[in-house]
């Protein structure tokens, strides 16, 4: 299948890319920005199934975020953000995970 013919959210659930630099504005906690990684499984009016909650939670917990899930993002060193995106990613599920 090619990708060039993927709409954006098809493409989000197959492939998610973590930046090197990522960055984040505003106030946002470790757990929420890590579930905008489900954002591609849900359509906009669907409430959060008890599936999106446990992929949030599993992957904060392999990357080993999840004690810092109610943390401010902005308060978190360099090394605590890039393992946060990269939960964010593998919350995302996607069938290839591409690192900067």
């Amino acid at each position: 299948e090619s990708i060039s013919r993927l709409s954006a959210s098809a493409m989000a659930r197959k492939m998610a890319v973590v930046w090197q630099g990522g960055h984040i504005t505003g106030d946002i906690t470790v757990r929420r920005l890590v579930s905008y990684g489900r954002y591609a499984h849900l359509p906009w009016w669907q409430l959060r199934p008890p599936a999106h909650d446990q992929a949030v939670e599993q992957a904060m917990a392999r990357t080993g975020v999840l004690p810092m899930a109610e943390r401010r993002v902005e308060t978190l060193s360099g090394g605590e953000r890039q393992r946060v995106w990269l939960a964010a990613a593998l919350a995302q599920e996607p069938q290839l995970l591409l690192l900067d």
